[in-house]
């Protein structure tokens, strides 16, 4: 069995139910939820649109990494996502990323694990933190706490 943390964010029409929703289809779907941080409110990251809800979860699976990513999507698109051919960050229903799987390092067209912004979002960081603060970084060999006292990001996440 393998563990993933996965996160969570929504920022169009009823953000917490659709977060709710996510995390009952990755139970369906995925695995066991082991670990589920509060919902923290944060400002669009990268552009100007309403507030997310994030949230970050820890599940474990037994599923691989690629066919858990596409499991994601599949659940993103179930729960009303669209994606739109665009380089732009855009306002979503619900948004579903792999941060870590057990401590994998992968990089091809298909998925990059650890997330490669990890460090540099606090939305990410914060509830990361909140369940698994002393999770080690298998690329640049640091603690969740840590990236986080480091991070730059101004961002201000709240609990709701």
């Amino acid at each position: 069995m393998a563990i993933v943390y996965l996160s969570l964010g929504s920022n169009v029409g009823n953000r917490q139910a659709y977060l709710a929703h996510a995390v009952d289809e990755i139970i369906i779907k995925i695995g066991v939820v082991k670990k589920v941080s509060h919902q923290y409110e944060t400002s669009a990251w990268g552009f100007i649109s309403d507030n997310f809800l994030n949230q970050v979860i820890e599940v474990e699976t037994n599923i691989e990494p690629h066919p858990l990513i596409a499991i994601c999507l599949n659940i993103e698109t179930d729960i009303g996502r669209v994606r739109y051919n665009s380089e732009n960050y855009t306002p979503r229903i619900i948004d579903i990323d792999m941060l870590f799987y057990d401590d994998l390092i992968i990089e091809d067209e298909m998925l990059i694990v650890p997330h490669p912004h990890i460090p540099d979002r606090k939305f990410i960081l914060i509830p990361l933190n909140e369940i698994a603060p002393e999770y080690n970084h298998p690329l640049f060999n640091k603690s969740v706490s840590k990236m986080l006292k480091e991070c730059e990001d101004p961002g201000i996440a709240t609990i709701v």
